[in-house]
């Protein structure tokens, strides 16, 4: 794969003098996905060892070479995205009894929830299996 072919990202922002931040992604120096996200809430950093709920892998050394990043409890982004039709959902995490819930809201003033206790990912692959 040639550098022509790599994808470039780039954000645009004034964080934190502004929540809003515009995510691009370049290949070829043409645009091939955007979207904007407002930073809705920071969270906080509790000073707790989280359980996260994972698959049980066999391979130890998959295991070890897994990264661990403190995430912060109550964060909260609003992301907007599509040329025509725009949709907007809002992204949270949040801790309950230790464990990480990741949650999005979508539809009128954000009324439906999908949720996952695994990851990211995971609530995101259930909210496009919704949509």
């Amino acid at each position: 794969m040639t550098n022509r072919n790599k994808v470039q990202i780039k954000e645009i922002s004034t964080y934190p003098i502004s929540n809003n931040i515009l995510y691009q992604e370049y290949k070829n120096n043409t645009i091939v996905r955007s979207f904007n996200y407002i930073i809705i809430k920071e969270g906080v950093y509790l000073n707790i060892n989280p359980i996260q709920k994972q698959q049980q892998s066999d391979n130890i050394e998959k295991k070890r070479s897994v990264r661990q990043y403190k995430i912060p409890h109550n964060y909260i982004i609003e992301t907007t995205w599509g040329r025509f039709t725009q949709q907007t959902i809002r992204c949270e995490i949040n801790y309950l009894n230790k464990i990480l819930q990741y949650q999005i809201c979508y539809g009128f003033n954000f009324q439906n929830k999908i949720f996952s206790a695994k990851s990211t990912s995971d609530v995101a692959n259930k909210y496009e299996q919704v949509i």
